[in-house]
């Protein structure tokens, strides 16, 4: 059972790893100069935004329910983890109205893994992010978010360039000028939107695989009581 454990692990990260290496091949055909991402941004947002310091947003202002708060933790390179969000009152919501989520913006975790982000799904519009998240809003008329989320996550240009900026930092982590200063080699938006379908297409055949795997994981987990009494029992 542990070796079925490991194989299906196995099988798992080498479809990650496929997927990755065919974002990095699509990636790396597109004909087009290095921009930086803050070429793209949102003119009439503040395109660039890190999340309010403490004395904005502090533990104290945390309630059970209301309006939710996006911490470090929530932001995967899957998608947004919604386990363990936080919450303030709407009073203090309307405070921080700065800091509100749109659908399509890019969220980077600040500390941890770098490179670390996600792009905000249409439900969590409203919501709101904490100071260790960087929120990234792009000019969506000249640009499909989730082509930089796979640049982001991907591209050769963007892993050099982290090496390059993060090398030697006592505390890896990004900050607002590393991101704005991100290579992008951006086509036109239909190419885009071509690139994504794929890539996009590939991620969910995976995500599928792990969660089929799931199931069965907790099929064979059902079955190992059994399997051990009857061990112990002599009866196998």
């Amino acid at each position: 059972m542990e070796e079925a454990r490991g194989l299906r692990r196995e099988a798992v990260e080498e479809a990650e790893a496929l997927v990755n290496a065919t974002a990095r091949q699509l990636l790396a055909q597109v004909d087009k100069p290095v921009s930086e991402l803050r070429d793209w941004l949102d003119k009439d947002r503040n395109g660039i935004q890190t999340g309010p310091f403490g004395a904005q947003l502090g533990s104290n202002d945390f309630v059970d329910s209301g309006v939710p708060i996006v911490t470090i933790g929530n932001v995967q390179h899957g998608g947004l983890n919604i386990d363990g969000l936080r919450y303030v009152t709407p009073e203090k919501a309307s405070n921080l109205e700065r800091f509100v989520i749109e659908q399509g913006d890019i969220l980077f975790a600040r500390m941890g893994t770098v490179g670390r982000s996600c792009v905000a799904p249409a439900f969590a519009e409203g919501w709101l992010y904490n100071y260790h998240i960087i929120r990234v809003a792009l000019d969506n008329n000249r640009i499909e978010p989730r082509y930089i989320h796979w640049t982001i996550r991907a591209s050769a240009d963007v892993e050099k360039y982290l090496n390059e900026r993060i090398r030697g930092a006592t505390r890896q982590g990004v900050n607002s000028d590393i991101v704005g200063s991100l290579p992008c080699r951006v086509p036109e938006i239909s190419e885009q939107h071509h690139i994504v379908a794929y890539l996009d297409g590939l991620q969910a055949k995976v995500d599928e695989l792990r969660r089929l795997q799931a199931e069965t994981q907790k099929e064979l987990d059902a079955l190992m009581p059994s399997v051990l009494a009857k061990a112990f029992a002599g009866e196998l």
